[in-house]
């Protein structure tokens, strides 16, 4: 098994420290040192490797250990290998020596790698981010910022990229943080996932941490149905506000200028996140009029509201100051009148007339004209 030599990881070309992740199961590593100057650097074959572990050294035989013959070793599972802070791998060849190279022999002192998620921080949101989202008014400048853990190992130099949640890049790589993401007159389509990236140059490992940005915008009704309408004493009637807004609004409804009253049984009101429904169980008169919508969630401008026109048809009332005067009265017609009461909210189409008559003597009724 030789070393992968596109990995770099564990290139050693001088005195060094090299961290490894000691406590995640990390991958093998490959260790070679490479002797020489910076531009005539050499691996030899000859290379010794040898591992001093908690204070002893460790056994050329050691299954978690291949020592290569082109001059480097491979560690299988560097967290059984390295179990201290200051465990080291001295390298040094003799043919590197001989030729009286300067760099025959160098010291690799092993530290564990603290690489930890990155934290973000946002400028411009109602309350900063709170368990994972960050809220903006829609129409803000919103900054998310991406900066190192401050418990990561000292001398890592992680790089920094923001991402949506579709994967898409948004910024360029960036190895000083803090790295920004700037969104300026933020829209609802906003809204979303943004996930910041920490990578090393030498650790296929990545590291991230996402924040879900919610866009706040104020109500609009989208409609109320049925629209102005008619129908008889005794239907159901059932009104469909439908609105958009975010957060969901509070919902007010109203008849003839005034709140519904929620302790009448002939009102059902049932609400949801994105429309609320009145159900009027039993239409009478008393429940024709101007209905109203009202939305608010405290994000402004509201334009929340909109109201329908129900009329509620009855049978008529009585006739009033029914008469016949005693000058329209012949012998052979009489004159009625009357007032009309209450149309019940329809046209009048007819007037049933009933005759009775109280003298044995009258005449049978020929018939009656209505003018």
């Amino acid at each position: 098994q030789l070393c992968d030599v596109a990995n770099p990881r564990g290139r050693i070309t001088g005195n060094t420290n090299l961290f490894l992740d000691l406590n995640n199961n990390p991958d093998p590593v490959c260790i070679r040192c490479f002797f020489g100057d910076f531009n005539d650097l050499d691996l030899y074959s000859d290379t010794t490797y040898l591992i001093t572990s908690n204070g002893s050294n460790l056994s050329p035989s050691d299954p978690n250990v291949i020592f290569n013959s082109n001059g480097s070793v491979i560690v299988n599972v560097p967290g059984a290998v390295f179990d201290s802070s200051g465990d080291v791998v001295n390298c040094h060849s003799a043919m590197a020596e001989a030729e009286g190279r300067e760099d025959f022999e160098y010291i690799i002192t092993i530290e564990p790698l603290v690489f930890l998620d990155p934290l973000l921080s946002a400028v411009g949101g109602v309350d900063g981010i709170v368990n994972g989202t960050v809220e903006v008014v829609e129409g803000s400048d919103l900054t998310l910022s991406c900066d190192g853990n401050s418990n990561n190992t000292a001398s890592l130099e992680p790089i920094y990229q923001w991402f949506d949640d579709s994967g898409n890049d948004l910024t360029v790589i960036a190895n000083e943080p803090p790295h920004n993401l700037v969104l300026n007159d933020i829209s609802r389509d906003t809204s979303g996932e943004y996930v910041c990236r920490n990578t090393l140059d030498d650790n296929p490992e990545v590291r991230m941490t996402s924040v879900e940005v919610n866009v706040l915008y104020p109500p609009k009704v989208l409609s109320i149905t049925p629209e102005n309408t008619t129908l008889i004493e005794g239907y159901i009637l059932t009104f469909n506000c439908s609105y958009d807004a975010n957060p969901a609004p509070n919902v007010t409804w109203g008849q003839n200028m005034s709140s519904i009253d929620t302790s009448d049984p002939n009102f059902n009101i049932v609400t949801e996140e994105t429309y609320s429904l009145l159900e009027v169980t039993f239409a009478n008169i008393n429940y024709g009029g101007v209905y109203e919508c009202s939305i608010d969630n405290g994000i402004p401008p509201s334009d929340g509201s909109e109201t329908v026109n129900i009329i509620v048809q009855v049978a008529p009332g009585p006739v009033f100051h029914l008469d016949a005067p005693s000058n329209d009265i012949t012998s052979d017609s009489i004159t009625l009148t009357w007032t009309l009461g209450f149309d019940g909210n329809a046209d009048i189409t007819g007037v049933n007339i009933t005759y009775i008559a109280t003298s044995n003597f009258a005449s049978p009724h020929s018939g009656f004209e209505m003018v």
